[in-house]
C-alpha cells in the first residue's frame, strides 16, 4: 500500500508446457528470453529512483487469463448496438477463435466496428488488428471489409506491437524479443515467450513497444456522448441509491486474489510476474463489459519491463472537466523471500472492486463530466504507475479536476473506520465526500485527515496536478497488508460495499451539472 523498495526475486521456472498451451494452433516456436539489464525508473517529482532487479529471462511463463465476459449480478442487459445485423455471417477462416486478423483502415471498417461492437486491438495509419471468432468477424465482413488472417487462438497476453521509425530491414533486435506473427509497414506484431516483457533493449535501439488490447466480444455495448443522452441524469443517484452488488464485490476480490501462474492457485500480482499482466487483461475486460472505453497506458518500469495502467472512461456531456477514481492492482509480500505468493485481497483487490462497482452502476447514468477509472500498476515499487500516469497527463494537459484513490478498504477487523486523507489541493474532494457521509452515513466511521506522512498513489498524482484524496481502512505498516496473510478472510464485504456507496454518491455529486 505504499512506497516500497524492491528486493531481488528468485529466477522464474521456465515451464514450456504453459507456453505451448498459449501458442497451440499458431505455429509459433517458443523463444527464449534475452539477458537482463537494468533501466532507469519512472521519473517522479518527489521520490528518489527505486532500484530493482529484472526478472530472470524477462519474466515468467504464462497461462491464458480468465475471460470476464459474463454480465455481473445486478447489471442491466445492454441494448444491441444500432445497426447490428440481425443475422451473423460466419467468416470462412481456419480459425477456432478468437483469431487475430488485420484490416485496412477506413470509414467502412470504422462503421463495421461500431455496428458490431467489436473493438480494435491495435491500429496504425495503415493497419488495424482485430481479435474475434469467425462469427464476430462475420459482422465486419457484412459491412464490406475483408480481413487478412494472422493467427489462431490469439494469445493477447503475449502480443506486443513493435514500431521502428524507418523500415531498414534490420530485424535482429525484434527477433531477439520474440516471434513476429505479422508485419505491416514499420510495425511488427510480436508474440513474446514471457510476460511482462523486457523491452529496454528495443527502446535503446529506437523502437517503440506497446501492449495489444485483449479481445472484447462482439455486441459489447460502447458508451458514447450520444448514447448517454437517453440515460437518466446522474443527480438521480443520490435520490434512488442504485444497488451495489455485494456478490460482484466478492467475485472481484476472489478472482483477483487467485490471479497467478497456475490454475486454482493463489498467485501474485507483483509488478514483474505474469499474474500482474493477467490481472491487467482481467480488469480491461471487466471495464469493457460495462461499455466503457478502455486503454492500456504503457510505461517502462524500473527494471526495464513494459508495465501498463488500465484506464477506462464513462463519457460526460461536458469534457472540459474530468474526475478520476484510482486503485492499484499490483501486490507485494514482505514476509517471504520472494513475491510468488501474494493474494493481495485487502491490498488492493478491495479498491479495484470499488472501482468496478462504481463503473457498473454509474455507466447507467448520464454524467455531466466524465469519470476515468484507473487501475494503477507498480504502487508497491515506488508508486511507478501513478508517476507515469501523472507525467503523461501533465504533458497532455488532460483537464483533470480531482480524484479519489481507493487503497485497502473493508478490513474485517476493527470498527469500520474509514480514513480519508487530503492535501490542501484536494481538500475540496474531501469536503464533498464528508458532506455525503454526513447526509447518509452508510454505517461507516469516517476519520478525515490532512497528513503529509501518509504516502500512496495520491501523492504523485496531486504533485502532477490531479488533486487526489486517499480512502483507506488501514494505513501503511498494518500487519494485514504486504504479506501472505492478506487473503479474503480479512475482508468484510459489506464494509467494502458501504465504502463503494460513499464513493459513488461523492462521484455523482462531483460530476453532476451545476445547480
Amino acid at each position: 500500500m505504499r512506497d516500497h523498495r524492491v528486493s531481488p526475486r528468485r529466477s522464474a521456472i521456465v515451464t514450456f508446457a504453459m507456453l505451448l498451451l498459449l501458442l497451440a494452433g499458431s505455429g509459433l516456436p517458443v523463444v527464449s528470453g534475452e539477458s537482463g539489464r537494468q533501466a532507469s525508473p519512472v521519473a517522479s517529482p518527489s521520490d528518489p529512483a527505486t532500484p530493482s532487479t529484472r526478472p530472470a529471462g524477462g519474466g515468467s511463463p504464462v497461462i491464458p487469463p480468465t475471460r470476464a465476459g459474463t454480465p455481473d449480478a445486478g447489471s442491466p442487459v445492454p441494448a444491441t448496438p444500432a445497426g447490428t445485423p440481425a443475422a451473423t455471417p460466419v467468416v470462412d477462416l481456419d480459425c477456432t477463435g478468437p483469431c487475430l486478423v488485420r484490416f485496412e483502415p477506413g470509414p467502412e471498417l470504422d462503421a463495421s466496428l461500431a455496428s458490431s461492437g467489436l473493438r480494435a486491438s491495435y491500429r496504425t495509419a495503415t493497419a488495424v488488428w482485430v481479435g474475434g471468432t469467425p462469427a464476430d468477424l462475420g459482422l465486419l465482413v457484412a459491412g464490406g471489409v475483408s480481413p487478412v488472417f494472422i493467427m489462431d487462438e490469439t494469445p493477447s497476453l503475449m502480443l506486443y506491437a513493435v514500431t521502428s521509425l524507418v523500415d531498414d530491414g534490420d530485424t535482429g533486435v525484434i527477433d531477439a524479443f520474440g516471434q513476429t506473427v505479422d508485419r505491416e509497414g514499420t510495425t511488427a506484431i510480436v508474440a513474446t515467450p514471457t510476460v511482462p516483457a523486457y523491452i529496454i533493449d528495443l527502446v535503446a535501439a529506437g523502437l517503440t513497444v506497446e501492449k495489444l488490447a485483449p479481445y472484447v466480444p462482439a455486441r459489447t455495448p460502447s458508451l458514447t456522448t450520444d448514447s448517454i443522452t437517453a440515460l437518466p441524469g446522474v443527480t438521480g443517484v443520490t435520490e434512488t441509491f442504485p444497488d451495489l452488488s455485494a456478490e460482484n464485490i466478492d467475485r472481484t476480490i476472489r478472482e483477483l486474489s487467485s490471479t497467478g501462474v497456475a490454475p486454482g492457485e493463489i498467485g501474485s500480482r507483483f509488478f514483474s510476474l505474469p499474474g500482474n499482466a493477467i490481472a491487467a487483461e482481467y480488469l480491461y475486460l471487466r471495464f469493457a463489459a460495462y461499455g466503457l472505453t478502455v486503454t492500456f497506458e504503457d510505461y517502462i518500469a524500473s527494471n526495464g519491463i513494459l508495465s501498463v495502467n488500465v484506464v477506462a472512461e464513462i463519457p460526460g456531456t461536458d469534457d472540459s472537466r474530468i474526475f478520476a477514481g484510482f486503485a492499484h492492482f499490483d501486490t507485494i509480500t514482505e514476509d517471504v523471500p520472494d513475491n510468488d505468493t501474494s493474494a493481495g485481497s485487502l491490498d488492493n483487490a478491495t479498491g479495484l472492486a470499488v472501482l468496478l462497482e462504481n463503473a457498473r452502476v454509474l455507466s447507467g447514468y448520464r454524467l455531466h463530466h466524465p469519470i476515468r477509472f484507473v487501475a494503477l500498476n507498480g504502487e508497491e515499487v515506488g508508486l511507478q504507475g501513478a508517476n507515469a500516469f501523472g507525467a503523461r497527463h501533465a504533458d497532455l494537459g488532460t483537464p483533470f479536476v480531482g480524484g479519489i484513490n481507493i487503497d485497502s478498504v473493508g478490513t474485517a477487523y476493527g470498527a469500520r473506520v474509514l480514513y480519508v486523507n487530503a492535501s490542501a489541493a484536494s481538500a475540496f474532494i474531501q469536503d464533498t465526500l464528508l458532506e455525503q457521509y454526513d447526509a447518509f452515513g452508510f454505517q461507516l466511521n469516517v476519520a478525515p485527515l490532512q497528513s503529509s506522512l501518509i504516502v500512496a498513489d495520491e501523492v504523485p498524482l496531486t504533485n502532477y496536478g490531479i488533486p487526489t484524496i486517499l480512502v483507506a481502512s488501514i494505513l501503511y505498516g498494518d500487519p494485514l497488508i504486504n504479506c501472505t496473510c492478506d487473503t479474503i478472510d480479512g475482508v468484510d464485504i459489506d464494509y467494502v460495499r458501504a465504502t463503494a456507496r460513499l464513493v459513488m454518491v461523492t462521484f455523482a455529486t462531483l460530476v453532476a451539472p451545476p445547480a
